[in-house]
C-alpha cells in the first residue's frame, strides 16, 4: 500500500475496513470497491458499512432478491 502512496491513515483505513472513513478522507468509490474486492468482500458489504448496517441487515432491502453473489453459494460454488 505504501508503494501506492497511501498514508498511514489510510493503509489503517482499509486494515480496519473502514470504507465510510476512507470515502471521508477523500477516496473514490469505484477505488475502495476495488480494494474490497481484492479482500474478497463484496461491494454490497461496503455500501451496508456506508449505511450503518450489516450485509445481512441490508440484503433483504435490495430491489430484487440477490442469490448469486459468491457468499451466498455453497463452499464447493453450486448454487
Amino acid at each position: 500500500m505504501s508503494m501506492a502512496g497511501l498514508s498511514t491513515p489510510e493503509m489503517q483505513m482499509i486494515a480496519a475496513r473502514d470504507w465510510t472513513g476512507l470515502i471521508a478522507h477523500g477516496g473514490h468509490v469505484l477505488s475502495i470497491v476495488k480494494i474490497a474486492y481484492a479482500l474478497d468482500i463484496l461491494h454490497h458489504e461496503v455500501c451496508a458499512h456506508m449505511c450503518g448496517m450489516t450485509y445481512a441487515e441490508l440484503k433483504p432491502l435490495l430491489p430484487r432478491e440477490s442469490t448469486l453473489l459468491p457468499h451466498d453459494s455453497d463452499p464447493e460454488g453450486a448454487v
